[in-house]
């Protein structure tokens, strides 16, 4: 082969690759990775307005989980999102941008610009209403206490319970609300323990 035509093949190898690696740039910068959910809504391959797109048709049936058992499972209804929210989107892309390629699952939690108060607040309080009901049938846990025996305080040790902590529990709903599927780890009251705080003030009290 001559001089020459190597020159010529290997100039255009180097374009080749030059423009093959640019348009990998370009795709890694304005798509999302594969395993990329918003609001547990799979994303992945799509833009930002594509993927904007996508979750405004969405029909959002919510569903509530504690511990990974279903709690309660909302009616479907429209989604909230519109192309207002689209800057949310662009920046949601640049922040799971990664120079490779990758397969990594990761959910991003987005809040329209616009919310109906009165359905985020419906499905809190059905959310509240089931934890109220299953603390039926649990155990209150039972505070440490000092009681007065003669010239001496004698404490009685607390004993645990398993009711919820559905405040602790319903913050992190609040947190999570705008997900598909909300996913909730139990929280359970906790006694005032012999050693505590309160407790040492509780015993100061009696002796005087």
């Amino acid at each position: 082969m001559k001089y020459k035509t190597k020159v010529i093949l290997c100039v255009g190898i180097a374009m080749l690759a030059l423009i093959g690696g640019g348009y990998f740039i370009y795709q890694q910068r304005t798509h999302f990775n594969e395993n990329v959910t918003i609001n547990g809504i799979n994303v992945g391959g799509l833009n930002a307005k594509e993927a904007q797109e996508k979750l405004t048709a969405a029909k959002v049936e919510k569903k509530v989980y504690l511990n990974k058992q279903l709690l309660y499972t909302a009616e479907p209804t429209e989604s909230e999102f519109s192309s207002k929210d689209l800057a949310k989107f662009e920046a949601t892309l640049k922040k799971q941008a990664t120079t490779l390629p990758s397969d990594k699952k990761v959910n991003y939690t987005l809040t329209p610009a616009k919310v109906d108060g009165k359905k985020v607040a419906s499905l809190r309080s059905n959310v509240e209403a089931k934890l109220n009901e299953a603390n039926q049938s649990r155990k209150a846990p039972v505070d440490a206490y000092a009681i007065l025996e003669g010239d001496k305080v004698k404490v009685v040790k607390e004993e645990a319970g398993n009711k919820y902590d559905i405040s602790a529990i319903l913050k992190e709903f609040s947190q999570k609300e705008g997900n598909k599927d909300i996913y909730l780890t139990a929280k359970y009251l906790k006694p005032v323990k012999a050693n505590s705080a309160t407790l040492n003030k509780r015993k100061r009290n009696s002796k005087n």
